[in-house]
């Protein structure tokens, strides 16, 4: 992770990752995996709103995170988290009617869905949420991230099928399996565009 302050773009990505979790995942009930899976399915049983939920939640991934990297990591993960829940929670607030088709919303979420993602990890922050734990997994155990991932998400279509349908089960599915490339693509994207270079920059 970088020793500065984070770029604009961190800021940016952590708001759009709370718009699409609200205005495309939860409105067409498809998850892109993660906690905002998790929140979007629990919410079905424990309405107490998506963006509420995803900050619960990831408390606890906080303090995960608190314990195994050390106060500073732990800081910007807080942040993160705050950032996407908080941005969430305001964007189910706003009055917008539009109701996706589902072909809509799931071709949205495999082609630009990650590259908010991409954004906040191109300079090595997590949004605070499953990639944070895998973030330091790969640090401190050598496990890769993408089963570390995998695992994770499969909690978040388990749930996802539970709550809404095997439909929306299985789209969650095929959302994540292409996740990790995904968010490698525009993290590198990101950093080429704006950093003029593809460098990969590892968290601490």
């Amino acid at each position: 992770m970088d020793s500065s302050s984070p770029p604009f773009r961190y800021y940016l990505g952590c708001i759009l990752i709370g718009a699409e979790i609200v205005l495309v995942e939860n409105a067409s009930h498809i998850a892109s995996g993660g906690v905002g899976g998790l929140s979007i399915a629990i919410n079905a049983w424990i309405p107490l709103g998506v963006g509420v939920l995803n900050l619960l939640i990831k408390v606890l991934l906080f303090l995960i995170v608190w314990y195994a990297t050390g106060r500073r990591t732990a800081l910007w993960t807080a942040i993160s988290a705050l950032l996407v829940g908080g941005s969430a929670w305001a964007f189910q607030w706003l009055p917008l009617p539009f109701h996706w088709p589902l072909w809509l919303a799931f071709t949205v979420i495999v082609t630009v869905g990650y590259l908010p993602t991409g954004l906040v990890m191109s300079r090595g922050y997590s949004s605070g949420g499953f990639s944070a734990v895998a973030q330091v997994l790969v640090t401190k155990r050598h496990i890769p991230i993408w089963v570390t991932m995998s695992v994770l998400n499969a909690v978040s279509i388990v749930l996802m099928t539970l709550a809404y349908g095997n439909l929306a089960g299985l789209l969650t599915l095929f959302a994540t399996l292409w996740q990790g490339p995904s968010i490698e693509f525009w993290t590198r994207w990101t950093r080429r565009v704006l950093d003029g270079h593809p460098a990969i920059r590892h968290s601490a």
